[in-house]
């Protein structure tokens, strides 16, 4: 089974690399997370057209961590209930004129060198596949830019495979919903403080 687990082909940077255009537009849901300056939420900022062209933001698509847990019936809705799921940790690098926003870290480079440190339970039931290319960091670096370029990083939730990248980039602004930091600093039930570190 281990042997059909491997790093996942086609989840890698530039892979659904998107260019976006002014003619195009884009809806926030409601509870989306707002990027706030100095405590209060903030619009999106108008960017003005380049000269070149009417470019306002490149996103690239990060794998920054594959996993291969057991079950991919129970994981994914399809295949066998002992053939491993193949997975990757989903990030979003936003370039604009002002600067890069990551959306989530998936495993930093501390998780890839110190294993240990994501836990016994997690290692064993999620399996990753640990790879300092797949680190934020190191895609980051790849694109041509210092992790100081990484402005602001917006967390979807604070799980090991979606946050273990945070000390990676020291000089971010971290923006995380209230009641996911709560959680994270106060975990109440067992779940939550096997998904906290």
């Amino acid at each position: 089974m281990a042997e059909k687990c491997q790093r996942l082909k086609g989840c890698h940077a530039g892979l659904m690399e998107k260019t976006v255009h002014a003619h195009e537009r884009f809806f926030l849901c409601p509870k989306s997370v707002m990027i706030r300056r100095n405590g209060h939420a903030t619009p999106p900022t108008t960017v003005k057209k380049t000269r070149e062209q009417d470019l306002i933001m490149k996103i690239h698509h990060l794998n920054c961590g594959s996993v291969c847990p057991s079950c991919q019936r129970l994981m994914q809705g399809r295949g066998g209930w002992l053939e491993p799921a193949q997975m990757c940790c989903h990030c979003l690098l936003i370039e604009d004129e002002n600067g890069l926003v990551l959306v989530d870290t998936g495993f930093g480079v501390q998780d890839v060198t110190q294993a240990q440190s994501l836990g016994a339970g997690f290692l064993a039931v999620m399996r990753p596949k640990l790879d300092l290319a797949e680190t934020a960091l190191r895609q980051v670096q790849a694109l041509g830019y210092s992790p100081s370029d990484v402005q602001h990083i917006v967390v979807t939730h604070l799980d090991l495979d979606h946050a273990g990248g945070l000390p990676d980039f020291p000089k971010a602004r971290v923006h995380v919903l209230q009641q996911e930091h709560d959680a994270a600093l106060n975990p109440k039930t067992i779940p939550e403080r096997s998904r906290y570190r």
